[in-house]
């Protein structure tokens, strides 16, 4: 099952202008880099691969929970392999809180990234805006597919 729905969050930035970020079926990912010490990469532009972003806090039970189960999926499956890539962005303002976590629950580290090593958007308006919904899959060309896909589904995709 992969939902599909328009989500448009409104934020004013530090220095009062006015940002905003859309998330809707068929649009463009924003163009965000993002690194940690093993990997670097760029969402939102082409890619050889499906690409599934799971945001996750550890205030929010169900965004945690979700994002394990791609993980327990990831690791044991090969889906990387056939065409979805799978990363997690943790929106936690709290990186020592986030590190513990991904140490405790057995996530892959190198899927696993703080906000604070997302660049190139506003990440007050990206939590904000990725706080409805938990995940996102985009095609290969950069667009969103759907929201919050199951196992399921993406076990389907990968066959």
């Amino acid at each position: 099952m992969c939902v599909v729905c328009t989500i448009l969050i409104a934020t004013t930035s530090f220095n009062e202008n006015t940002s905003q970020i859309r998330f809707e079926a068929g649009q463009k990912f924003p163009s965000v880099s993002i690194s940690n010490d093993s990997t670097s990469f760029v969402l939102g532009e082409t890619s050889q691969s499906l690409v599934l972003i799971s945001f996750w806090r550890s205030s929010l039970a169900e965004s945690r929970l979700a994002c394990n189960a791609y993980d327990a999926f990831f690791k044991n499956s090969s889906s990387e392999t056939d065409g979805i890539r799978f990363i997690a962005i943790n929106t936690d303002k709290n990186e020592d809180l986030f590190h513990e976590i991904v140490y405790c629950d057995g996530m892959n580290t190198l899927r696993q990234f703080p906000l604070s090593d997302v660049f190139g958007v506003n990440t007050d308006a990206l939590r904000r805006a990725s706080s409805a919904f938990y995940s996102v899959l985009l095609n290969r060309q950069g667009e969103i597919l759907c929201f919050n896909p199951s196992v399921d589904y993406l076990s389907s995709l990968a066959l």
